[in-house]
């Protein structure tokens, strides 16, 4: 199954955001998160279908002139279904200006699924946010890009710009943007503002899932063995059999 975008939504000056249509079981959900002040750190993320999100490493921009712009992002892989809602807390800080944008993935892999990741932060040099460019490792990614800008943003920048814009807030809230990329290489996209001022900038790209599909072989009446060693191989043996493992690989009786 190739890299696809199943939905996109996003909420601003609020610390939860509804998400259009019940999340799929085993996709991918992305949260991304945009505060002022600077200094407004995410400290856990959760939603009403009980997933565990997980902080992606190497993302969190903070632009912590006054009063500054922080970006953060969060997800859950092969996620529960069902999800309508997530939501964030910053502990005892008090932000103003956030912004929750959510996106539903699905192609992604299971375990380990993110990439690389990066994220940069500005004071005010430049309208143009020239952003955090990530170089991947893996062939097939979905590369996010997420910003944050004091005076708005205005949408990407350049007519050779390949990102693909999803959601955009109001004034300061933030915006996103993704490219699915077929081959290893860096991936960056370019944003724009009103005016020159702080910004913040997150990227990440996820990994495709891999070894999708399973071949079940028949080892004995009642029984067949699945040669695979994945999360993904495991729910196909489930999908095919309709018995649940609880290990990767091995024998599912029937």
């Amino acid at each position: 199954m190739a890299i696809a975008i199943v939905q996109h939504t996003g909420s601003i000056s609020s610390l939860s955001c509804s998400i259009q249509s019940a999340t799929t079981a085993g996709n991918l959900i992305v949260v991304l998160i945009a505060n002022q002040p600077g200094t407004a750190t995410v400290g856990s993320v959760h939603d009403n279908a009980g997933n565990t999100y997980t902080q992606v490493p190497h993302a969190q921009a903070s632009a912590s002139d006054n009063p500054g712009r922080y970006t953060d992002i969060w997800y859950a892989s092969n996620s529960l279904g069902g999800a309508t809602a997530v939501a964030f807390n910053t502990g005892s800080n008090t932000i103003t200006n956030d912004g929750v944008f959510v996106i539903e993935a699905s192609g992604i892999s299971a375990t380990s699924p993110v990439d690389v990741a990066s994220a940069f932060r500005d004071n005010g040099s430049s309208a143009i946010l020239s952003g955090s460019p990530v170089t991947t490792t893996n062939a097939n990614d979905l590369v996010i890009s997420f910003v944050a800008g004091f005076t708005g943003i205005r949408g990407l920048s350049g007519s050779t710009n390949a990102f693909t814009m999803l959601d955009t807030g109001s004034s300061t809230d933030g915006a996103t943007a993704y490219r699915i990329v077929s081959g290893t290489g860096t991936y960056n996209a370019i944003w724009r503002q009103t005016t020159a001022s702080e910004w913040a900038f997150s990227t990440v790209a996820f990994k495709a899932s891999t070894n999708q599909s399973v071949t079940l072989f028949p080892s004995g009446s009642g029984s067949v063995t699945a040669v695979g060693n994945t999360t993904e191989q495991a729910n196909a043996i489930t999908s095919q059999t309709g018995v649940i493992i609880s290990s990767s690989i091995g024998t599912a009786t029937v």
